[in-house]
């Protein structure tokens, strides 16, 4: 991700591009137990390292942590070397984040708290915990007990992630409704264009009513329809409710059901959505620009019959998919300060927090008149921010 501010300049720099491969394991049932004791083993080991940690004064640093309980944790829970380098890893980052999170935060609780590891991922390095044999067709895999030889499928979509300009990273196994699945990243860098070879510049907004709002230097304008799935999404919310007022073992199953069909839902149309804006965007050899709407969803005040779709809504995902999409065929995606994107008119450049009836979703500029969805002026100052970014980088 790139953040612009007015004067930075970084253009045709590497970019890391990082995205994830999943494939369902094929495992018979002496793997399937053999998994099942590493899953154990490291939940363990990471619960017995995070007690240590935290007795530590919620000890943040992996070298430090891994000296006092390496050969602990490979004895006591039969862990191979790289797992216990892995938990060590794992339990200092989630230390450390507390760390940041409590110098940061503006509440009178500064206490480290202990954290306990319940839902557990076998995280594996490459080349050392797992390596792909026979041409790519087996996955061979370390457990606590031997490594382990499988056959896997890969979805259709992830097969462009397994050719050799693709490196493989870090891989997450991880169990759902008896199905095993191995989460891998893989990586490869590209680098960037400058800004000035770029044919055209597209403004996003995102919102509730449109999810996005798109406009470029040609003049094009489209709105991408978000109110439909309010209703559909308080037909889940009143569900959930339902069943959580029941209060029983399986009705809280449906709960999480629910949960997981929402999610998914949220996610197929965000991946639409990108997909749309990232075609166009390829068609027209275009910057795409958004604003930085980190944490965007705890600083905005929302009507409180609006708050759970405000708040719960994948903005960040959407942001996400949009950004990898486009990096993937060659396209900028650059980010700038969303400060006063609604508020200042595009014509004249009066900014004021009164042009716009964020009721009626309308712009209105008190200087000029000019009158548009507010939405739309959003995302034309988003669009005019980018164009005054190509030609900094022009010219410096």
């Amino acid at each position: 991700m790139i953040y612009y501010k007015y004067n930075v300049n970084i253009g045709g720099e590497l970019m890391q591009l990082v995205r994830t491969m999943k494939l369902q394991l094929f495992l018979n049932d002496t793997e399937r137990d053999w998994l099942d004791q590493t899953l154990n083993s490291i939940k363990e080991g990471l619960n017995y390292t995070s007690q240590i940690a935290f007795e530590n004064d919620g000890l943040s640093s992996k070298a430090k942590l891994q000296k006092i309980v390496y050969y602990d944790i490979r004895e006591q829970f039969n862990l191979k070397a790289q797992m216990a380098v892995n938990v060590c890893t794992t339990v200092a980052g989630v230390y450390q984040s507390q760390k940041s999170n409590l110098k940061s935060s503006k509440s009178n609780k500064k206490n480290i708290i202990l954290t306990k590891f319940d839902n557990v991922k076998v995280l594996y390095s490459y080349g050392r915990d797992y390596s792909f044999l026979k041409d790519g067709k087996i996955i061979s895999i370390n457990t606590v007990e031997k490594r382990i030889k499988i056959p896997f499928k890969v979805p259709t979509y992830f097969h462009k992630y397994l050719n050799e300009s693709w490196k493989f990273g870090a891989m997450e196994i991880c169990e759902v409704d008896n199905k095993y699945f191995a989460h891998i990243t893989v990586n490869k860098e590209i680098k960037e264009q400058p800004l000035e070879l770029y044919d055209n510049v597209i403004g996003i907004d995102l919102g509730q009513n449109f999810l996005a709002t798109l406009t470029d230097s040609k003049g094009y304008v489209k709105f991408y329809k978000g109110r439909y799935l309010k209703d559909i999404r308080a037909k889940y919310k009143h569900l959930r409710k339902q069943l959580s007022q029941k209060g029983t073992h399986n009705a809280n199953t449906k709960v999480n059901t629910i949960n997981q069909r929402e999610m998914r839902f949220m996610t197929d149309i965000n991946h639409q959505v990108s997909r749309d804006i990232v075609n166009y965007a390829k068609q027209f050899n275009s910057i795409i620009v958004m604003e930085d709407l980190a944490g965007i969803n705890l600083s905005c005040k929302v009507r409180k019959k609006d708050r759970y779709y405000r708040v719960s809504w994948a903005f960040n995902q959407l942001q996400e998919f949009i950004e990898y999409k486009a990096l993937e065929v060659g396209l900028r995606v650059i980010y700038i300060d969303p400060a006063y994107t609604s508020q200042k008119c595009p014509k004249c450049g009066h900014t004021h927090k009164l042009n716009r009836d964020k009721k009626n979703h309308i712009f209105k500029c008190r200087a000029c008149g000019y009158t548009a969805n507010d939405d739309y002026v959003a995302s034309q100052n988003i669009r005019d921010k980018g164009i005054e970014l190509r030609h900094l980088e022009s010219i410096s």
